[in-house]
């Protein structure tokens, strides 16, 4: 009975740690996917979507807010996204340069 006690428990940990991994991936949900003829893919999955032209260095956002808050010339922010200012913080502007640093080798 103790051996039959002990499996229950660590089967029961291992389901508890399984659910609990499983809670951990996180989906984002109600984004809007830019056209995929404008920006190669990203990165890896998750990664923000990059910025298909240019933009100015001090640019926190509010230039961004002019075509995207509408989504008539530009993608929607989605309504999860409207507490994020800074758009610059996650979206770089996609560089068709294979190489950024310049290396000797």
């Amino acid at each position: 009975m103790k051996k039959f006690n002990q499996l229950f428990f660590a089967g029961l940990a291992f389901c508890l740690v399984l659910m609990a991994l499983s809670a951990c991936k996180t989906t984002m949900t109600g984004a809007q996917s830019a056209d995929s003829g404008l920006v190669p893919d990203q990165a890896s999955t998750g990664d923000p979507p990059l910025i298909p032209h240019e933009v100015e260095a001090s640019d926190g956002g509010e230039e961004c807010l002019g075509c995207h808050e509408d989504g008539e010339d530009a993608p929607k922010i989605p309504d999860w996204h409207a507490a994020l200012t800074d758009c610059r913080q996650c979206h770089v502007p996609y560089v068709e340069s294979s190489a950024i640093f310049k290396t000797p080798y």
